[in-house]
């Protein structure tokens, strides 16, 4: 599995790339990006932006693992979205279905 890290969090990047060192997390490549994210050519991701799933419907093989976030309570599973407690428990969902 190839996992890049993409955030729509401009002006932080040098500080994400650290934690994520810190952490040992593991990925190929790093992006911030100052548009939607359902324009790029992924088919799997992680992510708690509660429009992220809708923006992704027209995407065929295209689901996000949402991160459960005060914030996006009103977010519910559809086709384009499952929901997630944890980032852990997204990664192992993917795991089992590769």
């Amino acid at each position: 599995i190839v996992v890049d890290v993409i955030t729509g969090r401009t002006g932080v990047e040098e500080a994400m790339q650290k934690w994520l060192t810190k952490h040992n997390i593991p990925y190929n490549e790093f992006y911030a990006v100052d548009h939607s994210k359902a324009s790029l050519n992924y088919d799997k991701y992680i992510d708690d932006k509660p429009g992220l799933a809708d923006e992704l419907q027209s995407k065929t093989d295209t689901t996000q693992y949402a991160i459960k976030q005060p914030y996006n309570t009103n977010l519910r599973s559809h086709n384009s979205a499952k929901l997630m407690d944890t980032v852990n428990e997204a990664v192992g969902e993917i795991l089992s279905e590769t």
